[in-house]
Formats: C-alpha cells, structure tokens, sequence
C-alpha cells in the first residue's frame, strides 16, 4: 500500500487536493493462516487506485486504511467455487472509492455519506479512531 497527494479536487471537495491510495497485491501462494496453504491465488483487480479527499475526515479514514491494510483485513483471500480456477484477493470488504474525477460508476464523488459510512465499516471490523 502507497499513498501520496495528487493537485486536482475531487467533485465535491474543490478546495483540497486528493489523497491517491495505491494498493498493490501480486498473486502467489497462499500461507498459514489463508483458505489453501500452498496453493496459488490470484488478485484481478490489484493494483487498485482509490481516492480520498484531502481533509480531516478524509485523513483519518487513510490513517484507519493503513491500520486495517496492516491488520490484513481489507482484502480477503476468498476460496474458488470452480475446481482449477486458484482462489482470489475480494476488494469488496470494504468499499473503497476507484473512479476519479465523477461518480458514474457509484464509485466516485460526490458522496457526502462515504467517509462516515467508511468509518463505521472499519468500526465494525475493530479498526477505529480515538
């Protein structure tokens, strides 16, 4: 996981830049701990760019991000339903904001409920502020 500012304002947030999140998960082999030790598991959708605005809530839900990214919560390894096909890394945990710039998708901003519903979702999985 990476993070840095980017200059350009989210919709919603014009007057503070962005905080781009960089999550980046190869495929491997599973250890201890996962669904299938030893055997391979893939991760499609990694490298993952995802964004939030560069504001006090919008640092928190990062300094939570990182906690939960150490904790190993934020990407599971879920077991494949197809014999063959390896198992893979799921982004679905926790929503996460991948579409920069407009919301088409439900995955963009304007959101005004994102950061408070992030928050309670990282509550809910023992990672919180204090």
């Amino acid at each position: 996981m990476s993070y840095h500012l980017i200059p350009p304002s989210l919709p919603g947030h014009p007057d503070c830049q962005t905080i781009r999140i960089i999550y980046h998960i190869p495929p491997g082999v599973q250890g201890p701990g996962h669904p299938n030790p030893g055997m391979k598991f893939i991760a499609p959708d990694f490298p993952m760019h995802c964004y939030l605005p560069n504001t006090e809530k919008g640092r928190e839900v990062l300094r939570l991000l990182i906690e939960a990214w150490d904790r190993q919560l934020l990407f599971p390894l879920v077991p494949s339903r197809c014999p063959g096909v390896p198992d893979s890394v799921s982004s679905s945990r926790i929503p996460h904001k991948t579409e920069f710039g407009s919301n088409v998708t439900g995955k963009g901003f304007p959101d005004p409920r994102y950061l408070d519903s992030v928050l309670r979702q990282l509550k809910d999985w023992g990672v919180a502020g204090g």
